[in-house]
């Protein structure tokens, strides 16, 4: 009865053991020496997206690449370019959202364990239908330039989000829209949803920009605002200075922000008064960059790269858990394998895939098996969940109770080119 199934339930079988639910671990390199005097940073290799020309003169915080002292200071390599240091508009730039996340802050953030915790926000409430939050904000906020965080700000930045002409993430656009936001006074802020949504806090780590430095901007020119080249946030470090080679920027530093410094959370524990980063075209030319003592640590080496890594002398690698998951779905709408609706075919397939045994042999130091769609550090992971064992008698015995019954393969439904060429053919002959 299931021969007409036999070999397309193989194939979804074989396909279910090369796409795997995995993490992706993300290597940090460091070193345990002590800084190197960093050196002018050589022109980036050639690239197929060349970033902006500068203008040197028109850019007062651009300066050429200098050597930095290296007394509390971290000088770290990083893969790809500076294009826009604005929270808003750095969704699909790694460099810029490492760079954004050290400058800007949200209302919220994370802890270690996945929690969302008060950042630049005190407290919040919610209402018993979940469509209202109020958040309270923390009071003795600057901005980087001296200027009092007000609900202003908060209330600014998302305006900007859901203006129609957002030129940043669609997706980040799609989500605030639907959002009402007030600044009800100084300290206090009230969202509105259309809909209860249990991780809106979690939304609200997106960094705020200053209104009083933005405010009047056309939102369509937000990406050419020089804002996004002189930022100024909240967060622990401000910008010092751009480094250029050849009219390009190839790096960034950054020093502890004095208001920062102010602040409970600043008055200790930043060993690093400055944050060097260099920018470099390639993982070949960043591991380049630190054998020759222009660098200090390498924000991320990938899986290829990790065996030429470990060669070098004084580079340690470390491991984390990358936030990517791996999911297999199965599309049920489609006719053609309309068994996969039936939930006893998909146990028996999740049976039928040695998922620890593969991520082991194929993937080991670089994956590891997932039991759930979400990451083991969110709030909303739930430990302990039961996964079906690879167990291949298992499998036969639930797919034996699925009663399948074997299905003739669907009616080729005719294109209208197709038809075209019958009906030509038949004239022909006529």
């Amino acid at each position: 009865m299931l021969k007409g199934l036999r070999w397309p339930f193989l194939v979804l079988v074989l396909s279910a053991g090369l796409l795997l639910l995995a993490f992706v671990t993300r290597p940090d390199a460091d070193i345990e020496s002590t800084p190197k005097t960093v050196t002018s940073a050589p022109s980036p290799a050639s690239s197929t997206d060349i970033p902006p020309q500068i203008d040197l003169q028109a850019t007062p915080a651009l300066v050429q690449s200098t050597p930095v002292s290296p007394e509390n200071v971290l000088v770290e390599a990083l893969v790809g370019q500076i294009v826009k240091l604005n929270p808003l508009l750095a969704t699909y730039n790694p460099v810029d959202r490492d760079i954004t996340s050290l400058i800007f802050e949200g209302l919220t953030t994370t802890d270690d364990y996945g929690q969302i915790i008060p950042d630049l926000a005190e407290s919040w409430s919610i209402s018993d239908d979940g469509l209202e939050y109020i958040f309270v904000l923390r009071e003795g906020i600057l901005w980087q330039d001296g200027i009092p965080f007000t609900a202003e700000d908060v209330e600014f930045t998302i305006d900007l989000i859901s203006d129609p002409h957002f030129p940043g993430a669609t997706s980040l656009h799609d989500f605030w829209r639907t959002v009402e936001v007030d600044a009800l006074d100084e300290r206090l802020v009230r969202f509105r949803l259309t809909q209860p949504l249990a991780s809106f806090a979690d939304q609200l780590r997106i960094g705020i920009v200053p209104a009083h430095v933005l405010k009047g901007v056309d939102v369509a020119q937000l990406g050419q605002h020089p804002f996004n080249l002189a930022p100024i946030g909240t967060g622990p470090y401000q910008i010092e200075t751009l480094t250029a080679s050849n009219g390009q920027i190839d790096g960034i530093q950054l020093r502890v922000a004095p208001v920062y410094r102010q602040r409970p959370e600043g008055a200790q524990g930043y060993l690093l008064d400055r944050i060097v980063f260099r920018t470099y075209a390639t993982a070949e030319a960043a591991l380049e960059a630190y054998h020759r003592g222009e660098v200090n640590s390498i924000s991320y080496i990938s899986p290829e790269q990790q065996a030429v890594a470990r060669q070098l002398p004084g580079l340690s690698l470390y491991t984390g858990i990358q936030p990517h998951v791996g999911v297999l779905i199965y599309n049920w709408k489609r006719d053609e394998i309309a068994f996969m609706r039936n939930p006893r075919v998909r146990m028996a397939l999740a049976h039928a895939v040695d998922r620890v045994g593969l991520v082991n042999q194929h993937l080991a130091g670089r994956a590891i098996p997932a039991d759930s769609p979400l990451l083991l550090n969110s709030w909303a992971y739930a430990p302990g969940m039961v996964w079906p064992a690879y167990d291949l008698a298992q499998a036969q015995a639930v797919l034996a109770t699925a009663n399948l019954t074997t299905q003739e393969p669907p009616t080729p439904v005719p294109t209208a080119e197709a038809t075209e060429e019958s009906t030509s053919e038949g004239t022909a002959e006529a």
